[in-house]
This record gives structure tokens, sequence and C-alpha cells, in this order.
């Protein structure tokens, strides 16, 4: 045959095999397709199953009727139409949710590991430990989907190409440590979510392995944040995890932050923490159910990785783990997208199903309690994106007001789940700004219901959502909630959070699904929620303590818990400024008038001292500063210290000593203020000291009165002057005086053991610290303390004892904490000391008798007194205490409850 032959021939034959190629392909394509049509036909005959069961046994999603079977329309996250049904719900309907265990990924939309909120409100403020979201069905589909076992194949069934490959998910706890541990985390995240992605690249290039569904969502979530923006500033931000919420926190260190930044601060921490619900629920709890439990290998055979070592390299930094991480059940992308959608409209869940129980006042949680209880919550609930808010309260009144602060539209996800198109799909900023506002009338819902719960004296809770930015402060959502119509609605099942706010009553405007501007209907600060007796002067108060109350502060009157001398002074004053006028006769004789017939003879002296003043020409009569200055700090006493402080500036010890002297001894001649059996004198530093003193230190039967702030700083100055003149034994006389005025403040203490340092008694120096350490109440005065103790006991050559000192003093968050690391690390390298292992210091302090400061004593009297303090409405004296507690145990509880309690209102 020739060459022409053979070539037709091979075209034939060619042109045959591509024809018989072409009809088997289009024959396997309408077998796959008539295979899917008979799926889809199967599924709808069990969704008309469902619908007919449902409709037979309907399950309310509400206690309101208008808004059953409905769900939001407003925000990709809370079913917008255009993206997405409710919930990321396949059918319309929505489905009743249940509750879930902390391990049990089955019928949980949210995450387990916060304090569940129940109606005990108490147990909330005192409990920290685990608790847990509840799911919808929709997302127990989702793991069953993910992670169930696979159908088997029908015998006939052609068999399924294979699945790509995908890495083991990635483990967030491993994570969490590398960001906790970090000094750059915003460095570390760029590069984990680069690590993803060249591994996506890879996988795309070549066919390796791609990362997983979890890894993808993570890094995708971090670029949509703004991570790697290029107009974007690098604050500088530490992780902290909450012990409460177990979330994600990111604290911007720098002093002050350009609002972008912020919102991508924001945006990033919002990124991390819907990863780890979504890692938490889609992953481990997932292998918890299907059996990967202890013995470090899970059925699927993919080594289970163990949380990194002080002395190894974290996994997501080496390539050699990467590698490891092999194929087995973890979410797709799409499933992570779901289920924070879903996550996102059941923050309510949370609360749990019981209903609201009706309003009592006979609950037995006060003020107190209930501002614990509710800022508990605020920093319990494990929400997808930050929550800023502020409360007030007033029980008596039956009262409660929130103000929250609105989320940024794009601090959300720029990507959502589309259930008609069946992917994940780009937001829109509309979109977002409708999920924004669906996430925050479902939050004012949230704290509202939470109040209720912490307290059933409540009758109302007051709730605003404010946006606030640099550039504007706008409410945008604001109601009156009642208990008795909240208490109708569960909050725990699917709902419409538009229609439920409306008929709550809630004053709002929505266009395209977006909350608007409205009046706020009421105040923070306002009388309602801060009555003005909270504020009544504590030193002139007529007002008796209720006697649970006063047990815990101590004494029976408010007036007991004065620590001003001068307050009668102060209010004359202010009352004599407002009659001041141009002509010296009349201003001297409206003194007179008002001062002369006083019972305070420091008032009289005052009213005397002015009007000379005033007759002399030395103070102006149009100057009512400078009068008021004069009435209350013009005696000679107070003058002398300024004089004296002056002095000692300059260097002349010897001459200051003279101006005191001078001035104390005409007090001193009198023993004006020597204590006697009825009466004590004492000087306080604040209202914690006065109320320390009165439990731990008030003798019965003897009052306590108060010496002039001058009295007592005079002491100090002298024994200062001294020390500077060389006369340490003199100075210690009125180092010892001061200390005993003032037993609670370190001033005397401290000026006592320098006399005694410089006398060569460091014995003696040390037993006063020891002894201070066991009235020290503040973290600046402990701190000082064991600063000082420690100095004291290397020069005693017991190097074991100031080390742990030294250790206590440099966590103490001090002034001094830093020097005291410093002189630590001095310390061990002069004597070649090891040092005290950290989990041995207390036991070395306890073994030489050295106080543990705060005492559990003082740690006692401190916590009941804030709370008698609170119950009792001596506001003043209340947020010293809270502010207190706050500082020593760094709760983020005790700051919510501090802000809760107001200052004096300006009305």
């Amino acid at each position: 045959m020739d060459s022409g032959k053979w070539a037709l021939a091979a075209f034939a034959l060619g042109a045959a095999m591509a024809f018989t190629i072409t009809v088997v392909v289009r024959l396997c394509i309408a077998e796959r397709e008539s295979e899917r049509k008979d799926a889809e036909g199967a599924r709808e005959e069990a969704a008309h199953a469902a619908e007919d069961s449902e409709a037979a046994n309907p399950q309310p999603t509400l206690r309101k009727s208008e808004v059953n079977g409905t769900s939001s329309a407003t925000g990709a996250q809370d079913g917008n139409k255009a993206v997405a049904k409710a919930d990321g719900a396949k059918d319309s309907k929505e489905a009743t949710t249940k509750a879930a265990s902390p391990r049990d990924g089955k019928g949980a939309i949210a995450v387990a590991a916060g304090p569940s909120v129940t109606a005990e409100a108490s147990a909330l403020a005192a409990d920290s430990s685990a608790a847990e979201f509840v799911a919808t069905p929709e997302a127990t589909e989702l793991v069953t989907a993910s992670h169930g076992a696979p159908a088997a194949p029908e015998p006939d069934a052609a068999p399924e190409p294979a699945a790509p490959e995908h890495a083991a998910p990635l483990d967030m706890e491993e994570l969490t440590v590398t960001l906790l541990r970090s000094a750059d985390p915003i460095a570390d995240l760029k590069h984990e979510a680069g690590r993803i992605r060249t591994a996506e690249a890879h996988a795309a290039d070549d066919g390796g392995i791609e990362p997983s569904g979890l890894d993808s969502y993570l890094a995708r979530a971090l670029d949509e944040a703004g991570l790697f923006s290029k107009d974007a500033g690098t604050p500088d931000v530490t992780v902290v995890l909450p012990s409460r919420s177990k979330t994600f926190y990111l604290r911007v260190n720098d002093s002050s932050i350009a609002w972008p930044d912020m919102v991508r601060v924001l945006a990033v921490e919002s990124a991390l923490n819907r990863t780890l619900f979504a890692w938490e629920h889609l992953v481990r709890d997932a292998q918890a159910d299907d059996g990967d439990v202890a013995g470090g290998v899970a059925e699927t055979g993919a080594p289970r990785r163990h949380k990194p070592s002080e002395a190894e390299p974290h996994a997501s930094d080496t390539a050699l783990q990467n590698a490891s991480r092999t194929a087995s059940p973890s979410p797709s992308l799409e499933d992570c997208y779901r289920f924070n959608q879903a996550l996102a409209s059941s923050i309510t869940a949370q609360l749990g199903s019981s209903p609201i129980r009706r309003a009592s006042m006979s609950d037995v949680l006060g003020e107190w309690g209930a501002r614990q209880a509710i800022a508990a919550g605020i920093e319990t609930f494990r929400l997808p994106v930050r929550l800023s808010a502020s409360f007030r309260v007033n029980l008596m009144g039956g009262d409660a007001a929130i103000a929250i602060k609105h989320v940024p539209w794009n601090v959300f996800p720029a990507s959502v789940w589309s259930e008609e198109l069946g992917r994940v799909i780009p937001a829109t900023r509309q979109m977002r700004e409708q999920a924004a506002s669906a996430y925050a009338m479902r939050t004012a819902l949230l704290l509202a219901s939470h109040a209720f719960r912490c307290s059933r004296r409540l009758c109302h809770v007051f709730v605003a959502v404010s946006e606030d930015s640099p550039t504007r402060h706008a409410c945008l959502l604001s109601g009156d909630v009642e208990r008795e119509r909240l208490g109708e609605f569960d909050l725990s099942a699917p709902f419409n959070p538009e229609s439920v706010c409306r008929m709550l009553g809630f004053r709002m405007r929505l266009e395209g699904g977006m909350l608007q501007e409205v009046e706020q209907g009421f105040s923070l600060d306002s009388e309602r929620f801060c009555p003005r007796t909270r504020y009544e002067s504590i030193d002139l108060s007529n007002r008796i303590l209720p006697r649970f109350e006063s047990r815990l502060l101590g004494v029976t009157r408010v007036s007991d818990l004065a620590i001003n001398e001068n307050a009668h002074r102060a209010e004359m004053a202010q009352v004599l400024a407002r009659t001041l006028g141009t002509s010296t006769e009349h201003n001297v004789r409206e003194i007179l008038d008002l001062t002369q017939g006083d019972k305070d003879p420091s008032v009289r002296e005052a009213g005397e001292r002015t009007a000379e003043r005033l007759i002399d020409g030395s103070l102006p009569d149009s100057d009512a500063l400078a009068f008021s200055d004069e009435f209350i700090f013009g005696d000679d006493l107070s003058r002398a210290c300024e004089r004296a402080a002056s002095l000692l500036r300059a260097g002349r010890a010897s001459e200051a000593v003279d101006v005191l002297t001078e001035a104390l001894a005409p007090v001193d001649a009198l023993d004006t203020y020597t204590d006697t059996d009825a009466v004590a004198w004492r000087e306080f530093m604040g209202y914690v000291e006065r109320t320390l003193y009165n439990r731990l230190l008030a003798t019965d039967g003897q009052r306590v009165c108060l010496v002039p702030d001058a009295y007592y700083n005079a002491q100090l100055l002298m024994a200062t002057a001294l020390l500077a003149s060389n006369r340490p034994g003199q100075a210690l006389g009125f180092a010892r005086r001061a200390q005993d005025l003032d037993p609670f403040c370190i001033a005397g203490t401290l000026r006592v053991v320098r006399c005694l340092e410089v006398l060569e008694r460091r014995d003696e120096a040390a037993e006063e610290l020891v002894r201070q350490l066991g009235r020290a109440y503040d973290p600046e005065g402990l701190g000082v303390v064991y600063y000082r103790l420690a100095f004291m006991y290397w020069r005693l050559g017991k190097t074991e004892l100031a080390d742990a000192c030294y250790q206590k003093a440099a966590v103490s968050r001090a002034s001094c904490s830093g020097a005291a690391m410093v002189e630590l690390k001095t310390m061990r390298a002069v004597t070649g000391t090891g040092g005290v292992e950290p989990k041995d210091v207390e036991d070395v302090l306890e073994r030489a008798d050295i106080p543990l400061a705060p005492t559990d004593e003082i740690l006692t009297v401190l916590f009941e007194a804030a709370q008698g303090a609170t119950d009792a409405e001596v506001f003043p004296v209340a947020r010293s205490f809270a502010a207190l507690l706050g500082a020593l145990s760094g709760d983020d509880v005790m700051h919510g409850v501090t802000n809760s309690i107001e200052l004096d209102p300006d009305w």
C-alpha cells in the first residue's frame, strides 16, 4: 500500500477513535446527570416528608406567634435574601436548637468553653468554668456531612474520582500558644497566612497536598481583614486569651492608634475567633465523637499533633511537620463559612432555653452581686466580634441601662456562603452593613435578657447601640425593654431580630436592612440610674447604715467612713464664696456672721483669719479661689509645711527643721492630738484605709477623730529633714509618730526603716517591713515593701529570702517592679547563687513567716467592704474598693464593675 493510502487509513482510524471517545464521554455525562436527578428527587421526597411531619407537629421558634417561622432578611449573616437563607439552612423553615455538651459535636452551633448564662446570676459571677453554646440542626448536618462515615457505594455504581488529598486541619491550640508567646503576633499571623497560601499554590501547580479547608478559611479571613493591606499601619499588639471567654483579644499597646488601623485589629481578632469556633466544633469536637482519644493516633491514621514544649519549635514553622499533616476528615472552606454564619445568627442561644423568671424584690443579690453578674456575662459570652458595653444599675428603682458600641461593618467577613449558588461569594458593603445591623439587634437582646437573668429585682433594662468613631457619634438602636414582654420570647431558638425588636418597642429605623441614626431615649448618667443620694458627702452624712452593711464596713454611720478633716471648712468656704462682693466691710461681716457660731473650732479660726487678711489687704475681695484656699488651708501649720517642703527641695534641711519645730511646738505642747481612752486621733489616705482600720484595728468604745493633713505631713517632713541633717535618732521619733497616725500607709514605715538602717539596726528594719506586709493592701504598697525587704535581706546575707522578695516585687505591678528585677539579676551575679524557682517563692516566704501580701484577712475585708458599700449605695467608698480589687486581680469583670459605679454625675 502506497504512502497516500496509509495516510488515508490512519486519518480514518483517528476519526473513528475520536468519535468513539466522544460518544463514551457523553454517555458518562448522561449517566451522571441521571444519578444526580435521582438523588435530588430522593432528597425532595425526604424534604416533603419532613415538611408534612412538621405541619403535623409544629415547633414554634418564638413564644410570640407573629415571628414563628420567620428569618432575618437583612445581612449575609442573618439570612440575606440575595445570598443565603436564614442561618444557612437549606429550607426556608427554621429549626429549633438543642443543647450540646462541651465535648459533643452534635447539636452545637457555637463553641463550648465559656460559662453558661443561667437564671442563677450569682453562679455566673462567681464561676469562670466552661459552658456551652447550642446548635441548630443545620450545623449538626454540616458536621455529619463533614465527618460522618461515607455511604457504601452501590454495586453497579461507577467508581468516584479520587478526591484531592488535604492536609490535617490547623491545630488552633498550637497556634494559640504561638501567638500568646509572640513578641510580634501580627508578623506571626502574616507568616501563617503566607504558609497556607504557598501550600495552596503548590497544590494547584503540581498536585501536592492541599491545605485543609480550615487553614484556607483562616488565611482568607486574615487577608480580608486587611492583614496585608499596603496602607495598613503596624500597631503593637499583644494577644490575650481571657480566662472566662477563652477567645482571642488583641490588646493594642500603642498610646494612640489610627481609626482604620483599629478597625483592622478588630477584624483580625474576629477572623481568629471565627476560625477558633470552627476548629472547636467542626474539628476538635467531631474528632472526639469519632473516637479520637488518648493514644496519639486518630482512627483515620493521621498522627495526632501535641502541644509544643519550650524546647521544640512550633509545628506551624517547620516544613517537616507541614508535610506530615496527611489527609484526614476535615471541614471544607464552605463548611467554615456556613458554620460561622449560623453562629452569628444564634449568639443569644448562650442564654439557654429557660424562660426569664418573674420579677421579685426577694432576690438576695444586691447592687454588688447584680453588677458582678452583668459584668461577668459581658466578659464571658463567646462572640465572633468584640463586645464593648457599659452599664448602670439602680436596683431600688428596678432599672438597668446598657450602652453597646456598634461594631463597624468592615469588621464583618468580606465573603459569605450563598445557599442559592452553593459556593462562597464576595460580600458587598451593603451586605456587610446589613449583617452588622442584624448582629447589633441580636447583641442588644442578648444583654437585655442577660441583665434580667442576673437580678429578679430588675423590671426595666434600657439598651442602646451607638456608633462611635473619631468623626461620628450616632445612636442606631434604643429601647426600654420590659421584663414581662421580653420573657415571652425564646431567644435560644431561631428568630427574626428586627421583628422581635419592633415588638419590644425599640426605637429603630432601617433602610435596606441597615440601621440608621435615631434619638437615644436615655442617658447612662441620668438620675433614674444614678440617684443623687449615692453621692452625698461621706464626711458630712447623717445616714445610718443597714445592719448587714454596717457589719461589713465596721461602722454604724456613713460619716464614720470620713477621711477629710477639712470637709466642713470646705463646705463653708463654698457658701461664703457665693456671698462675697466688692465691699470689704460687707465681706468681713458676712464671714464673721456665718462662722462665729459654728461648733467646729477650725471654722471659727478660719473665719477670723480670712477676715483679718481682707482687712489688711493681703487677700483680695474679688478672688473667690484665693479666698477658698486661705479659708481651708491658710492655718499656720499648713503654711509651715509648704515652706519646709520648699526648703527641703532646695537642700536647706536645717532651716526646714526650724520652721517645722516652731509650727509644731504650740500644737504638741497642748497634747492636742494625743490619744485617750475615749478618742483615737488618726489620718487616712483613703476610704480603703479607713475601712481596714475600722474592721481590724479600731478599739470598741474609742471614737476615731481625724487629725489635720498638715499635722501628719509635718511628722513626715520633720523625719525627712532630720535624716538629711544626719540626726537619725531624732528622726526616728517623728517617723514612728507618722506610723502611729496612719498604720496602713507605707510612708511612715519607710521612714522608720530608713532611720533604723542608718542606725545600723537592719534586723529591726526588716521586722518593721515584715509587719507592714501584714497590712499591705494595694499593688504599689506591697511591691515597695517587698522591694525594700529584699534589699535589707541582701545586706543581712539572707540571699534566699532576698531572692524571693525581689521576685514578689517584680510581679507586683508596682512602680519599682522594673528596679526589683534589675537588682535581682545583680544580686545573683554578685553572690553566684542560682536563685529561687518561681514556683517555690511562696514556700520560701512562708517558712520564714513572711506574709504573702495581701493576706487572706485583708482580702476578706476588701471584698466584704466592697459589697457593703455598693449595696448601701455609698458610692465614693464603693468605687475605691472596686478599683482596688480590679488592680489586685487584673480581672476584667472587676474593671467592668468599677466602670459601672459611676463618678458623681454633673446634672
